[in-house]
């Protein structure tokens, strides 16, 4: 420490192996208070200089060990954020491996189903948002899948409905251009065999025009609105019983119908429908003379039922098909447009 009076002569001190020219720089600032540092022999000092209204105090200070202690800090902290550095960029990587791997899995399965693959799914992914994702994409998958199996069996039930339709047509037409073009050619002369032949090429012409109607109906039922109207649902069974007992011969109808049940529904679809029902239920005996069972409970449930042969659960899946037949080895007569059709007709030829 060193001491000055007010004209800067020195007082006291004990700083004699302090550079003379530091000594000066510190007596010579006009300030009160003056902090500076400066390196001696590898030492780095503090220097204080505080000015009162008679004398100049300086003080001086090693702190070389506080430099050291600074420079271990800086030294210790780097090495600490080199290592936290390279621990959170592999942190980071394993999470980005296991996040672009369950994207890249998700993409595969993404490419899978674009290639038609529609059972295709994605494993359990947790419960974060990727995991959620993953999740949404199997119901998705699914959803499709199902669509797909719907649209496929539409198909296949459209190239029947058409297989059936064309077979349907293709055999009065041929029987109708085989008859005419002996007429026409003159092969028959016989009046009867002529007479003959054309009933037959009416009664064939007849038959496509009911399957014309037929299809009409079926086109009618798939793109009209239909009203419905309140309508005594036990009193149209009774009459549909009964008119079923003069068409259907050989046929006993027993009935067990609960009075008065009320429904918004279109009568003459009903009437199709339930005609429909007997008749298949009728073709059900092979010897044409059975039971058929129509009731109607309270609850509005209509069932027509019969002892006859049965149906397969394929054939129930299908029943509702228009033209889809229980057996495909049954005769012309025993054809049936499915329970779409609005008429019913007899057709009493053999083939």
């Amino acid at each position: 420490m060193e001491v000055y009076d007010g004209e800067g002569n020195l007082i006291y001190t004990n700083l004699l192996d302090v550079d003379a020219e530091i000594r000066t720089k510190a007596v010579a600032q006009t300030e009160d208070i003056y902090v500076y540092i400066e390196e001696i022999e590898g030492k780095q000092i503090l220097f204080a200089s505080l000015k009162g209204r008679e004398h100049r105090v300086i003080t001086a200070e090693d702190i070389s060990e506080i430099f050291e202690v600074r420079e271990e800090q800086i030294s210790f902290f780097t090495r600490v954020s080199m290592a936290s550095s390279l621990i959170i960029a592999l942190i980071l990587y394993v999470f980005c491996h296991i996040l672009t791997r369950r994207i890249h899995e998700l993409n595969k399965a993404v490419l899978q189903i674009s290639k038609g693959n529609y059972q295709t799914r994605v494993p359990k992914m947790g419960s974060d948002e990727i995991g959620t994702l993953g999740t949404v994409f199997n119901q998705m998958a699914g959803s499709v899948n199902k669509n797909i199996e719907e649209i496929n069996k539409v198909s296949e039930a459209r190239q029947s409905f058409v297989n059936n339709i064309t077979h349907e047509i293709s055999t009065p037409l041929t029987s109708i251009i085989g008859f005419s073009s002996l007429i026409k050619n003159g092969k028959i002369t016989d009046r009867e065999t002529i007479t003959e032949y054309a009933d037959k090429i009416y009664n064939e012409g007849m038959y496509i025009n009911k399957i014309s109607d037929k299809l009409m109906n079926i086109i009618m039922l798939g793109n009209s609105e239909h009203e419905f109207e309140k309508v005594n649902l036990s009193e149209v069974i009774e009459e549909i019983a009964l008119n079923a007992k003069d068409i259907f011969n050989g046929i006993q109808i027993e009935t067990n119908i609960y009075e008065n049940v009320y429904v918004k529904a279109d009568k003459e679809l009903i009437r199709s429908l339930m005609m429909n029902l007997i008749k298949n239920s009728s073709e059900s005996y092979e010897n044409g003379y059975g039971i058929v069972v129509i009731e109607l409970s309270k609850d509005k449930v209509i069932r027509v039922g019969d002892y006859g042969k049965g149906m397969t659960e394929e054939d129930i899946d299908k029943v509702k098909a228009p033209f889809y037949t229980l057996s495909k080895s049954r005769t012309r007569g025993k054809t049936g447009m499915g329970l779409r059709n609005t008429t019913v007709y007899e057709d009493s030829r053999s083939s």
